[in-house]
């Protein structure tokens, strides 16, 4: 698939997922109801998990990194993120397993999804993979501290982790944190091109790769324009 059509469908998938997430912990807030599947212990499930996809983003930006400290296009280079970030999944995935079985691997892979704003793993272009690469750390470095203030605010930082489940104060902090996740993502599929090229442009990343980044940069500009064209 073009890389630049699979980075647009990307985007809208990441949107559309981070709002279903939102809703499933706002709805019984607003009903006091569940959702099918979706019970008070499995919501608290799934805010350790959240905890565990922050906790482990350390990890998790070595192949995020990759794009940006090797600016290779080719199909090793793409290889290469595939297996390393697959490895990590991989070593959190087993441990998760063990306790909560594959359900529990699958909501913890969405939630990476969601969380880092859908994945650059696929994509060949040099400046969106140097573009989501930096966004996904600015992601961790303004959700984490968001994250771990709303624990304290829901009252959810005496105990350990596991001590979420079938505490409605789980859900209160689901509904607060994917609410503002949502708000990010939307404000992100506005601006985030923009504000990744001013953070590129800051760190001073990508410095090698200025005329491979123009000629993308033309090349998404005219993909999109494109699409916008009415059919004749």
């Amino acid at each position: 698939m073009n890389s630049l059509r699979y980075h647009s469908i990307d985007r809208y998938a990441v949107l559309l997922t981070s709002l279903v997430v939102a809703i499933t912990f706002a709805w019984p807030l607003s009903t006091r109801t569940y959702l099918p599947a979706f019970d008070l212990y499995h919501l608290g499930y799934l805010m350790q998990l959240q905890w565990l996809v922050l906790a482990s983003g350390l990890f998790l930006f070595i192949p995020l990194i990759i794009p940006v400290m090797v600016p290779s296009v080719s199909y090793i280079g793409m290889l290469i993120r595939m297996l390393c970030y697959a490895g990590i999944v991989y070593a959190f995935g087993t441990a998760i397993y063990a306790d909560m079985g594959f359900a529990g691997v699958v909501n913890y892979v969405v939630l990476i999804y969601v969380t880092y704003g859908g994945s650059s793993l696929f994509v060949r272009e040099a400046s969106i993979r140097e573009s989501r690469s930096i966004l996904a750390v600015a992601r961790w470095i303004v959700l984490l501290p968001i994250f771990f203030t709303l624990v304290v605010f829901y009252d959810l930082g005496e105990g350990s982790v596991e001590s979420w489940d079938g505490r409605f104060a789980a859900v209160k902090l689901g509904a607060t944190f994917y609410s503002i996740l949502f708000m990010l993502e939307i404000a992100l599929f506005r601006w985030g091109p923009t504000w990744s090229r001013a953070l590129r442009a800051t760190s001073g990343m990508g410095v090698a790769n200025d005329e491979v980044y123009s000629k993308t940069e033309a090349r998404r500009s005219r993909f999109y324009a494109a699409m916008r064209e009415p059919e004749t």
